[in-house]
């Protein structure tokens, strides 16, 4: 069996370099620096405890850092949070105007480009689905694409879009990811993550910004660069399956068959696999794991991936240290049975 480390993402339970430290000593390889929360100056304040953190545990860790990458959000509504129910018509369109229970701004030309009738899109991370039935240009030359809701619930202000079916014209970083590029490699964090990539051409985009002066570690989200999996192998040396993404622009149901594919592509590749999301989700307020948690953990091992990243649960949780403790027990249990002639119980 293949080493499977651990990563853990920096955050207000664990941004102190005695935390840090202990998180060091039961194993941490890789740190996360999340790039969508926070300046420059917090991620390099994040940066330079982890330093510490070093010193104290008389080790070094890994250091990726997270671009937000190209999220696309509706505007905002008069009348606060709206709700929409099934079967009713919904526009989005180009018309700057506060939005109510019947349309909403989205400021995003690209968006309008290429969405087709029959495409379903997703409005905040998929509570609300809808589908596209026209998409024109109105008598007062405002462009707008009619919807029909299918998952009804409610939308407030600034909440994510997305057009799962289509590659969307966009730039991979936007002027603040590169801001937060140019930090991170004059800090010297090694490893670029890249959020939201569409396609191979993403992740060579953001290689040439960022010059050689670190690597890239694609985060695989969209049903695009699932399709395009082979050719984003050619570009990296490790990928990450964020499954909290994937499972919005999939399907729930089908977010385990995916992360097998990945898997299995990725070592087809020799490209280093690590996957997040709710590993440990319940940490966040609990002192002990699921079941299921752990059997996920085992599962993701089982199929062969180099590491596992908890995030959240480790951020902002009850117990960072308790956390990656229950890691660490789920990994080595895992690899124990690795051996044909482990004992059944033990």
């Amino acid at each position: 069996m293949q080493e499977c480390n651990m990563f853990c993402t920096l955050g207000p339970s664990c941004k102190d370099p005695k935390v840090i430290a202990e998180l060091i000593n039961q194993g941490i390889t890789t740190i996360r620096i999340n790039f969508s929360h926070g300046t420059c100056a917090d991620h390099t304040e994040y940066y330079n405890n982890i330093k510490e953190a070093e010193k104290i545990a008389g080790r070094k860790v890994h250091i990726f850092g997270d671009i937000q990458g190209p999220k696309l959000r509706i505007n905002k509504f008069a009348g606060g949070p709206q709700q929409v129910v099934k079967g009713q018509s919904f526009i989005l369109d180009e018309s700057p105007l506060d939005g109510d229970n019947t349309r909403v701004y989205l400021p995003h030309p690209e968006f309008f480009d290429v969405c087709q009738v029959g495409d379903a899109i997703l409005i905040n991370d998929g509570i609300v689905v809808v589908e596209c039935t026209k998409n024109h240009t109105n008598a007062a030359g405002i462009r707008e694409i009619v919807t029909k809701v299918v998952r009804e619930g409610t939308i407030s202000d600034r909440k994510g879009v997305a057009l799962p079916a289509r590659v969307l014209p966009l730039s991979t970083t936007s002027p603040r990811d590169v801001e937060c590029i140019e930090n991170a490699c004059a800090i010297g964090i090694e490893c670029i993550m890249l959020s939201f990539i569409q396609t191979a051409d993403d992740v060579r985009a953001a290689k040439k910004i960022i010059n050689g002066r670190a690597k890239v570690m694609p985060k695989i989200e969209k049903p695009t660069a699932v399709l395009d999996l082979h050719e984003i192998c050619k570009e990296c040396e490790i990928m990450l399956i964020a499954r909290g993404d994937l499972a919005v622009e999939t399907k729930l149901c089908r977010v385990n068959y995916l992360q097998k594919y990945i898997t299995d592509v990725c070592r087809q590749h020799n490209v280093k696999i690590v996957c997040a999301t709710q590993h440990l989700e319940s940490l966040i307020e609990l002192e002990t794991p699921t079941i299921a948690e752990m059997s996920d953990i085992a599962n993701a091992i089982y199929d062969g991936c180099d590491g596992i990243l908890v995030t959240g649960e480790c951020a902002s949780g009850l117990n960072s240290a308790n956390t990656i403790s229950w890691l660490k027990k789920a990994i080595l249990a895992t690899g124990a049975t690795m051996n044909p002639d482990a004992p059944l119980f033990k």
